[in-house]
């Protein structure tokens, strides 16, 4: 599912796209699908999930063939409810094709499961040069299995800040890449399986205690056995 084609040169203004109770496990790229030798622009992307499960949800555009060129500016994706597999921040990219989102990106959580989040791209050329924040509201699953600051490659195409503001209590099983933890007063984070990689420069930790002092504050910002399996730094 792409929102727009281009073997030409293709300029979008805005693409919104909002998912409300179907069922797809196969690609929804909100920026643009760029084809052999074509570049395809989309100034602003929205993915609204309200109901239904879903593959694999991008903020970016799908640049297919040999230099094949999509890009997009700015990028929202919102999940109020349902199932997502994958969301990633930015686009995908076949062989010799690259994708960019050259601004910000926010993903929303105010209800719904994810499994996995990737604030970057899915493949090594697949980019996100601005900011990356992800909100969570809320969340209905039981564990986010993997919330990562990298490509689902491994590569860190991020090339801003990945920031997580955790309103809620959430459980992850493997976390990494995360620039800065954000975590509000009463909020449990918890790491199941420990934390991969991409730490060696420190992860800023930001507690959030709405005016209180941290000896007031009721507060856990680690559970379990994470810290055993981390050989990096808390700062």
């Amino acid at each position: 599912t792409y929102k727009g084609k281009a073997d030409v040169d293709l300029e979008v203004a805005k693409s919104t796209i909002t998912l409300n109770g179907a069922k797809h496990d196969k690609y929804i790229v909100s920026g643009a699908h760029a084809r052999k030798g074509a570049k395809a622009m989309v100034e602003e992307t929205v993915i609204t999930v309200e109901d239904g499960s879903y593959g694999r949800l991008f903020g970016g555009g799908w640049a297919e063939q040999d230099g094949a060129y999509s890009e997009v500016k700015n990028a929202t994706i919102t999940v109020n409810g349902g199932l997502v597999d994958y969301i990633y921040a930015g686009g995908a990219n076949g062989s010799e094709a690259s994708t960019k989102v050259s601004g910000s990106v926010n993903i929303v959580l105010n209800g719904g499961t994810v499994n996995h989040i990737f604030l970057s791209g899915k493949n090594e050329n697949s980019s996100v040069n601005g900011n990356v924040t992800l909100t969570v509201n809320d969340f209905d699953g039981d564990v986010l299995k993997r919330l990562s600051g990298t490509s689902a490659w491994g590569n860190d195409n991020s090339l801003g800040t990945t920031k997580v503001d955790l309103n809620t209590g959430l459980s992850v099983d493997y976390l990494d890449f995360i620039d800065e933890l954000v975590i509000d007063k009463n909020c449990t984070l918890e790491i199941n399986k420990g934390f991969l990689t991409g730490y060696e420069n420190g992860m800023k930790v930001t507690l959030d205690f709405n005016g209180n002092t941290e000896d007031d504050a009721d507060w856990t910002i680690l559970s379990g056995e994470a810290l055993d399996d981390f050989n990096g730094k808390l700062s």
